[in-house]
């Protein structure tokens, strides 16, 4: 799905927890979740509460938004929702990560434990 620059902008100005609502309804719609990896997947530290945070997204183009500073050249990623329960979530549980749902260059998304994502999707999302 391509996003028209104007809704792009539009959403990425949103405040987090719309940000994380929108995030959900279109993940539940698509069954689609978007990572950034150059040579590793894109990650960053939350320092006030010290979690290390895997970034997520609902689209490539706000994916995209995001490879900028130290991910530039960073690409987007996908994941089915099958992919991401059965083989993100694990791996970032072992990792004690937290998700960075729809983080924005300005902001860091809202933080979430990927089991209560997982959970959602697990009874909103159609499996493909």
């Amino acid at each position: 799905m391509t996003i028209e620059a104007t809704e792009l902008e539009t959403v990425l100005a949103l405040p987090i927890e719309d940000r994380y609502e929108f995030f959900l309804d279109q993940v539940i719609e698509t069954g689609r979740v978007w990572g950034l990896v150059g040579e590793s997947w894109a990650v960053f530290r939350d320092d006030e509460q010290g979690y290390q945070l895997f970034p997520v997204w609902s689209d490539e183009d706000f994916a995209t938004a995001n490879a900028v500073g130290e991910w530039a050249g960073y690409k987007p990623q996908e994941f089915n929702v099958k992919q991401f329960s059965e083989e993100l979530v694990p791996q970032l549980k072992q990792a004690n990560m937290h998700l960075a749902i729809f983080k924005s260059p300005q902001d860091m998304g809202r933080v979430a434990e990927p089991t209560e994502i997982e959970l959602i999707f697990s009874s909103k999302v159609k499996p493909s």
